[in-house]
């Protein structure tokens, strides 16, 4: 079995440290281990969705570093570390980055010191890079840092996962039974393990109000793509009315055509109906920009990043999509 990559001194009895990347991720792993042992300068900006396993792969990191001899020492909201010997450089390691960018000026100065301090850096952001806010200067920096997407896992690593947990929780949980849930469960690891927890508890968790389930009426559909509006215009820091004008400002034109997309796929309204929402557009023009994200979708990591956040916001399930024609 070739799916798991565990990094150098990492293979703990099942601790919280371990961390299990699949072929799906294994640009990521090796990475993560040229990070540690490779030679600097290594700069790394990790992209995942929510509960995709950025923050155990962070600490995983750390525990590594501290194995090989790298030694934490004191840092504002981050770790930073310190190598056995001078030429191997200094470790910066910050999870969730694009929420510490929202916090005060001193912070952002402190985050600059340590990328002045460190060659080797790893931070995890939820955003992808073009949509992180902070001084000009420190976004510069920060989008010369390579950027990998951490990708969900494929059946056979969420196997591994399912295993893993199981003996983690002390939960009785057979090979056949774990390969069949993989098969079935197609979610982050995150909630990977959440839904393993309820199903030995016997608790199958209810789905919360259906975001469609109240659309049989234009009317209460217009408001639920007003929302999607609303929410995608907020999350890419636009006017509202700027989705429904005619812009064609490319980070404009990316935004009203994710909305498009998110109405489209979840809500289930017709060309005609979006149209008439985003400002009286024809129905042609909507198929045009549906189309063509549908192709960026597929092409790029950061926008399937982008898409699974939003959807988190609306409370959607990317897992199984609305089909629509």
């Amino acid at each position: 079995m070739q799916a798991r990559f565990l990094l150098p001194a990492l293979a703990s009895s099942g601790g919280a440290s371990s961390c299990i990347l699949g072929p799906e991720n294994r640009t990521v792993a090796v990475a993560a281990e040229r990070l540690l042992l490779g030679n600097p300068p290594s700069r790394i900006l990790l992209v995942g969705g929510p509960r995709s396993g950025k923050t155990t792969l962070l600490r995983s990191v750390a525990s590594a570093a501290e194995q090989l001899g790298w030694r934490p020492t004191q840092a504002r909201g981050f770790r930073l570390l310190e190598p056995p010997t001078p030429q191997q450089g200094r470790l910066l390691l910050l999870d969730d980055v694009d929420r510490y960018l929202g916090s005060t000026a001193s912070a952002l100065v402190e985050l600059q010191q340590g990328l002045d301090l460190c060659s080797r850096v790893l931070l995890t952001t939820t955003k992808a890079p073009r949509l992180l806010s902070a001084p000009a200067g420190l976004l510069d920096r920060l989008r010369e840092h390579a950027t990998l997407e951490l990708c969900d896992p494929e059946p056979e690593t969420r196997y591994l996962l399912l295993v893993h947990f199981a003996r983690r929780h002390q939960v009785p949980l057979s090979h056949e039974q774990a390969r069949r849930l993989a098969q079935r469960w197609n979610l982050p690891p995150g909630e990977l393990e959440t839904q393993l927890l309820n199903l030995i508890r016997g608790f199958v968790p209810q789905v919360q109000s259906d975001p469609v389930s109240a659309l049989s009426s234009t009317g209460n559909k217009r408001q639920q793509m007003l929302r999607v509006m609303r929410v995608t215009a907020r999350f890419y820091k636009l006017p509202l009315q700027q989705l429904r004008g005619d812009s064609r400002r490319r980070r404009v034109v990316h935004a009203r055509r994710m909305a498009m997309f998110l109405c489209r796929r979840h809500l289930g309204a017709t060309l005609e109906q979006i149209g008439e929402v985003f400002g009286g557009k024809d129905h042609t023009t909507v198929l045009y920009h549906y189309r063509l994200f549908r192709q960026l979708l597929q092409r790029h990591g950061q926008v399937r990043c982008e898409l699974r956040e939003l959807e988190r916001l609306l409370h959607l399930a990317p897992e199984k999509p609305r089909a629509v024609g």
